[in-house]
């Protein structure tokens, strides 16, 4: 719905994603992270074929979330926080195994025949974007 936040805004040795969304771990849908951090980071279907120890906490029913927060704490990763600038859509038609989305259809969405997946999401971007073209007045206003 409106830019991210600018990279220089972020620690640049950990893994960023946006608030709220962690369902009891870390996302998997959205990180902003240094480059040089993306092979460790990525690298968690190596650690889960070879650790026991994460086998062992993936099998008391971890979901994917759970599990990238287990394995950014075993390979000492932080992860940063941000404010919510997007959402997740679906579209017309979609054949995904996700539920119909949200029955709730924004005016600034209908052009593209999408909802969203999850209202929260839909909320929290908006309410960040909103505050950014606030701020963003305040700092251009323009005087006649």
């Amino acid at each position: 719905m409106c830019s991210p936040p600018e990279l220089v805004n972020f620690n640049p040795t950990s893994v960023y994603i946006p608030k709220g969304e962690g369902y009891g771990g870390v996302t998997d849908r959205l990180h902003f992270l240094p480059g040089y951090l993306a092979p460790l980071a990525l690298n968690i279907t190596n650690h889960f074929l070879s650790k026991a120890s994460f086998w062992i906490k993936a099998s008391r029913g971890a979901n994917l979330e759970k599990l990238l927060k287990i394995y950014f704490e075993e390979t000492n990763i932080p992860v940063g926080f941000f404010d919510h600038v997007a959402f997740t859509i679906r579209a017309e038609g979609d054949s995904s195994s996700w539920g119909p989305g949200s029955g709730f259809a924004h005016h600034s969405l209908s052009e593209f025949k999408v909802r969203p997946k999850y209202m929260s999401e839909f909320h929290d971007a908006l309410e960040t974007c909103v505050q950014l073209k606030l701020k963003a007045r305040k700092f251009f206003k323009v005087t006649n």
